[in-house]
């Protein structure tokens, strides 16, 4: 699940086999794609917002645009089991996907075609991110964070090391100051990319696996969603966390705050989509799925 570039729209996806966009503000659907043989993992919107992905459980990345009738493409097929994320690069025609197959593929999405593979040394990657100037491409696989220097010659990957159990979400601040990392050790870490992503604090409060991280743009609060069905809002530069919010999805599996306001949609086991307030701490508009 994501908002797009503007905020005006909530891409989501699930087991249902179905991806739906919907007005965050009205809870309108608005487009819906079904027909899909499982469930769909990971949906992301590239950064003018005018097209949108996901990647399926038999091991395709399909790409539509909002300006056609609905229709979508199919560009790849990287591996045999599912895409677990997808991202599209800030500029440019390049999206990144991964899963179960060993490494992350890069793609021009609009020629679909292959441009290269970067691999690491676990079998599943679970979560993909570019930085938002596009420097760096980041990838949780296994218990490490892998990160690609997109303007260096030198295309080794420096490893980020710490956390005790296989990382799930990752996440950079808007302005490119931070990451966010964690898994199912039930702990976050934060690391300095100003600072060669040196370590900077790691935050705790979770009770199990945290699934899901997202930053917010102004003020820079971090949110966390896990197996313990809390929502928790950080303060990144103190590792504060506020009351959690404790929702109805028995997993929080996907957070992600409009990146216009302070307004945050989860989405879990239970097939709900909710919008939060985080400021108020209180449960805004639901909307099912």
């Amino acid at each position: 699940m994501t908002f797009g570039p503007a905020g005006k729209l909530l891409l989501s996806a699930g087991a249902d086999g179905t991806v739906r966009i919907w007005h965050s503000c009205s809870q309108r659907l608005c487009r819906s794609h079904s027909g899909q043989t499982g469930p769909i993992w990971s949906v992301a919107f590239e950064r003018q917002g005018g097209t949108y992905a996901w990647g399926s459980n038999d091991g395709t990345v399909r790409v539509a645009s909002l300006s056609s009738a609905g229709s979508a493409v199919s560009v790849a097929k990287p591996c045999d089991g599912p895409v677990l994320s997808l991202a599209f690069a800030p500029s440019g025609n390049i999206m990144a996907a991964g899963g179960c197959g060993g490494g992350v593929w890069l793609y021009d999405w609009n020629e679909r075609r292959l441009l290269d593979t970067l691999a690491t040394n676990d079998l599943v990657v679970h979560c993909i991110r570019f930085s938002p100037d596009g420097k760096w491409l980041a990838a949780a696989a296994g218990t490490r964070v892998w990160l690609w220097n997109f303007g260096a010659r030198d295309k080794t990957p420096i490893e980020l090391s710490g956390h005790r159990k296989s990382v799930l979400s990752l996440a950079f601040s808007p302005d490119g100051a931070l990451l966010a990392s964690a898994g199912r050790d039930a702990a976050i870490r934060i690391w300095d990319a100003r600072d060669g992503f040196a370590f900077q604090r790691q935050l705790s409060a979770h009770l199990n696996s945290v699934w899901a991280l997202d930053f917010s743009a102004v003020p820079r609060l971090l949110a966390s969603g896990g197996a313990d069905g809390a929502i928790r809002i950080w303060n990144p530069q103190t590792g504060e966390t506020g009351e959690a919010l404790e929702t109805e999805h028995g997993c929080v599996q996907a957070i992600s705050f409009n990146p216009k306001s302070l307004m945050l949609a989860s989405a879990g086991a239970d097939g709900g989509v909710v919008l939060w307030e985080p400021a108020r701490e209180r449960s805004a508009k639901e909307a099912r799925t």
